[in-house]
């Protein structure tokens, strides 16, 4: 929606006194808002509130995350040629793993495993041939997605 991100809602969409307008990015002067709307309740759940009350009323029971996915550093942070990670799941998946600039361009397709227990897939990733930077290694396991950044310093 234009004009809203991750911290706030559209003012068009959403205009003062009322019930969402709690999280424009803007307060009118006399504004005042005494009970959340249903998508300020929402964000709120997005970004890990518990709610309750008439929040919890409002946009109802939520699906519990588990964490089914996690990257594990074993090796350095930053590194210059090669470090190790590890890959560890709660149960059978289809496990991605990608690295990404800053830009969020792909810089590497690390490997792809389907894993049917709980298993760690330990891999290492090669920075041999990136520049020195920041990036971003995108892990995917069915619906979780896992980010970890990693620093290459020459």
């Amino acid at each position: 929606v234009p004009g809203g991100s991750y911290s706030h809602l559209d003012e068009q969409a959403f205009p003062a006194n009322t019930s969402d307008g709690l999280m424009t990015p803007f307060i009118a002067r006399n504004e005042q808002v005494l009970e959340p709307g249903a998508a300020v309740c929402a964000v709120l759940a997005d970004v890990g509130w518990t709610l309750a009350g008439e929040c919890a009323r409002l946009v109802g029971s939520l699906p519990v995350r588990s964490d089914v996915v996690e990257v594990v550093r074993l090796g350095a942070n930053p590194f210059s040629r090669q470090t190790r990670i590890r890959i560890e799941t709660q149960g059978p998946a289809s496990l991605s793993a990608t690295l990404v600039d800053a830009l969020g361009r792909t810089v590497q397709e690390v490997g792809r495993r389907v894993v049917s227990e709980a298993q760690p897939w330990t891999l290492d990733l090669d920075g041999s041939g990136l520049a020195s930077g920041t990036y971003v290694l995108i892990v995917r396991g069915g619906a979780e997605v896992e980010l970890a950044t990693f620093v290459v310093a020459r």
